[in-house]
């Protein structure tokens, strides 16, 4: 029992704390149940401050491997995405086993959807590999092939094409020609002409039978009756033939040259048309036209000629003279020798060049 002199002095002290949130009353109870006991208090305080540490990393970790999965599915699907099936030749069986790896890393899907098309390559890739050429044999046949749109003459050498107008004379003539080029300086040239001989003209049927020699009514007109006067007679000859000649040619300067020749004419056919006019008894008049054929030898000419041509490759134009001999005359082409001239115009088409 303490004496009645005794005083105590009791120093109050306070404690502030944070009064923290219960959710549900079994932690209000644990609450309860530390208050008691301070230092149990601060010893779960420490654990539940671990344990959030620990949880908070966990949910770190779990991010950043969720995220770089992602990215890794990602890239794949892009890798994936990019490969494709390629029409592959014959392989051998490494790269077979190689092109095997690289079609199962595809995705399923896809292997579905391509077997049926790789599988129609790899035929047709095979069929194609049995039957290949070498390249250079390749090239070769396609530039056969792009040389045979040109026309074929049975030699490989240039040749020209093109057309002509020829003067003789009275005569004219219009020609379609080809020239084959045989070297630098010899040529053959051929063609197909259409000749006009100048127009014949008779009053009377005895100025027919002086220039003609042969009776025209009996030839010409015989189912007219005798007491019909004949006048005015008119004979049109044409003659279609191919023209040949051999031409020797020199330069005299850079795409100009000089050229000499001799050839010869094929005659095909001469044809005739005699027009009339007729008087009737009656004092009325009528006209009648007719055509016969006339018979001309195959070749009854030779010629000579020289002339020049100038090139514009591939265009050559060729001016030439040349005098004409005639084995034969006749009533419609009285004159044995004639000078005449002749234009050309020609596209020339390059040999083909065998590799």
């Amino acid at each position: 029992v303490p004496h009645s002199d005794t005083v105590y002095i009791i120093e109050p002290r306070v404690v502030y704390r944070d009064r923290p949130v219960y959710e549900s009353r079994a932690e209000r109870a644990e609450l309860s149940e530390f208050s008691s006991d301070p230092s149990s208090l601060n010893l779960r305080e420490d654990s539940d401050h671990q344990k959030n540490e620990e949880s908070e990393k966990s949910v770190a970790r779990n991010d950043i491997q969720e995220k770089s999965t992602n990215v890794d599915q990602l890239q794949e699907r892009l890798v994936l995405n990019d490969i494709s099936p390629l029409p592959t030749p014959l392989l051998l069986e490494k790269s077979k086993i190689e092109y095997g790896r690289l079609l199962s890393r595809m995705p399923k899907i896809i292997q579905k959807r391509e077997t049926a098309m790789i599988a129609k390559l790899e035929k047709a890739a095979e069929r194609k590999a049995a039957t290949a050429k070498p390249s250079t044999e390749e090239n070769a046949e396609q530039v056969t092939k792009e040389e045979n749109l040109l026309p074929k003459f049975g030699l490989n050498l240039p040749f020209r094409v093109g057309v002509g107008q020829q003067w003789e004379g009275r005569t004219k003539a219009f020609s379609l020609w080809n020239e084959v080029l045989l070297g630098e300086h010899w040529s053959v040239q051929a063609g197909l002409s259409w000749q006009k001989l100048e127009d014949q003209k008779f009053f009377s049927e005895k100025l027919f039978k002086d220039r003609m020699r042969e009776e025209f009514r009996k030839k010409h007109a015989p189912k007219l009756p005798p007491n019909f006067d004949i006048f005015n007679i008119t004979a049109r000859t044409k003659i279609v033939r191919i023209p040949l000649n051999l031409t020797y040619r020199n330069e005299i300067s850079n795409d100009f040259s000089y050229f000499v020749g001799a050839g010869t004419n094929l005659n095909l056919r001469a044809k005739q048309t005699l027009s009339f006019d007729f008087k009737r008894p009656s004092r009325d008049f009528g006209q009648e036209t007719k055509e016969r054929a006339i018979p001309f030898p195959t070749i009854n000419n030779v010629n000579v000629l020289v002339g020049v041509e100038k090139r514009w490759s591939p265009i050559v134009l060729q001016v030439s003279s040349f005098l004409n001999t005639r084995f034969r005359t006749f009533p419609f082409l009285e004159d044995r020798t004639d000078v005449g001239l002749q234009v050309k115009l020609l596209y020339e088409i390059k040999a083909n060049k065998k590799k």
